[in-house]
């Protein structure tokens, strides 16, 4: 009787340690998500509005109209984008859907590249990711957020009555880049896909800006940062762009700088040339002497016109 009680009570030791550790592990989790939340909140914790400098407006572009358009995104918010057409487009051949990159504001930016796909006999539909310009939202919140705004506007325009039957092409820049790229994990109708100067995955770009804040300690943080993401943002979270290509069938054109500071290669297309190597699908310019620069695709209008004409068929 004497060994089971004991035997007993040593059960119950072990028991008490194993709650208590336990405990411990998840208060350090649950601080942890609280620190978390306040880094992404300095981070996407605001507003965004395009600056007047970097503006377009409809009247800069003659024979160009823009139809307002609403859908939600994930979180419940009205996002707002617009349809670009050119005067004369009756029969137009596909749709491209353009994602903006992050921290200049909304879509109003890129309306000269709209103009240039419009005229070129596209629809384009515009939006103001969550957050920005004249879309709902009281922050970003997160990179994640740009797959799930994009994946909310694709399905809007297969909804429409309009656009629905119509071939889509993606068309993106930096986090806009990323968003396209990430977003074929879900959506293989997607038949062309044009990224600039993006990055693979949320956690690549923000890793690379913690180790310039704090390097002897990112590594330890990590884990925290990818927990965190997995929590507030899902499916979304664990999408990148080298699944994305891998499960799409599009065709694919990616445009990076070799001294881009912003979105350094290592973290964008030095990843799809070590995954992708020579595959004939999946086009990889590596530009020497350019940086995060817009006219990596303001350059290319003519030929990213010819591309949607090859793949949007």
């Amino acid at each position: 009787m004497e060994k089971v009680k004991k035997s007993g009570g040593a059960r119950k030791v072990v028991i008490i340690i194993a709650i208590v550790l336990l405990a411990l592990v998840l208060i350090l989790l649950a601080a942890s998500m609280v620190v978390m939340d306040i880094v992404f909140k300095q981070n996407f914790g605001t507003r965004i509005d395009t600056s007047f400098n970097n503006m377009y407006f409809i009247e800069d572009f003659e024979g160009l109209t823009a139809d307002r358009r609403e859908f939600k995104n994930n979180r419940g918010d009205t996002l707002v984008g617009y349809v670009y057409r050119a005067e004369g487009v009756d029969a137009p051949k596909g749709v491209i859907i353009s994602s903006h990159g992050y921290g200049a504001g909304g879509q109003v930016g890129y309306m000269d590249m709209f103009d240039v796909f419009a005229k070129g006999g596209y629809l384009v539909f515009g939006y103001d990711a969550t957050a920005n310009d004249e879309s709902g939202g009281e922050m970003v919140g997160g990179m994640p957020q740009g797959i799930a705004d994009l994946d909310k506007a694709i399905n809007y325009i297969k909804s429409d009555p309009e656009m629905k039957d119509l071939p889509i092409g993606l068309f993106g820049f930096s986090w806009g880049a990323y968003s396209g790229g990430a977003v074929l994990n879900f959506h293989p109708e997607v038949k062309a896909a044009a990224l600039f100067s993006g990055f693979d995955t949320s956690f690549d770009i923000m890793a690379t800006r913690g180790a310039e804040i704090m390097p002897d300690q990112i590594e330890l943080i990590k884990p925290f940062m990818r927990l965190y993401e997995l929590l507030k943002f899902g499916k979304y979270s664990t999408a990148s762009n080298i699944s994305g290509f891998k499960k799409s069938g599009a065709a694919i054109w990616v445009v990076h700088g070799d001294e881009d500071t912003v979105v350094p290669p290592a973290i964008g297309v030095e990843k799809y040339i070590a995954a992708f190597g020579n595959d004939p699908r999946i086009r990889l310019d590596y530009i020497e002497g350019r940086g995060h620069d817009a006219d990596l695709f303001r350059e290319r209008q003519a030929e990213l016109v010819a591309f949607y004409d090859e793949h949007l068929k």
